[in-house]
Parts: structure tokens; C-alpha cells; sequence
């Protein structure tokens, strides 16, 4: 598999220790992965999401969080290697 980049998506918090990201489907995509870490700390930690067939938005909750702490997101997204 080869990365094709990152994803666009949103992070709606659902309460002290967790959030909802949410994207649309990238067209060819085979899996995706959500990363966070805590802010100024190099903690990197994901989470592989399988694109399956859906052409729905992708709901993904991340439990577990600190209370009170900041956190990074970002996504990635990959497709079949050639």
C-alpha cells in the first residue's frame, strides 16, 4: 500500500475523554488512519480505519483521552502499491 496523503476531516468532542472524527470516503482509498498525540509531546499513537464499500461519511470515536488536555489529529489516507 502506498500513502496518498492526509484526510480532511472533523473532531467533535463527545465529552471530557472523547471525540468523534468524522470524513468523507476518499474515491480508490483501502484503508485510512487517524493519529493523535498530546500537544508538545511526541507521543504519536493510530489507529487503522478499513475503507470497506462505503459511500457514507466515516465515523471513527477515539476513547480514552486525558480530561483537560490538548491534543493533534491528523489522517492518512492509502491506496493499492502499483
Amino acid at each position: 500500500m502506498v500513502t496518498g496523503g492526509s484526510i480532511d476531516f472533523e473532531v467533535q468532542p463527545q465529552n471530557a475523554t472523547s471525540v468523534l472524527i468524522v470524513w468523507n470516503p476518499v474515491s480508490g482509498a483501502t484503508k485510512y488512519q487517524i493519529c493523535y498525540q498530546e500537544s508538545g509531546v511526541n507521543n504519536e499513537m493510530c489507529k487503522d480505519v478499513p475503507a470497506g464499500a462505503n459511500n457514507q461519511k466515516f465515523e471513527f470515536r477515539l476513547d480514552g483521552l486525558k480530561p483537560n488536555t490538548k491534543y493533534q489529529f491528523f489522517g492518512r489516507v492509502f491506496f493499492p502499491g502499483t
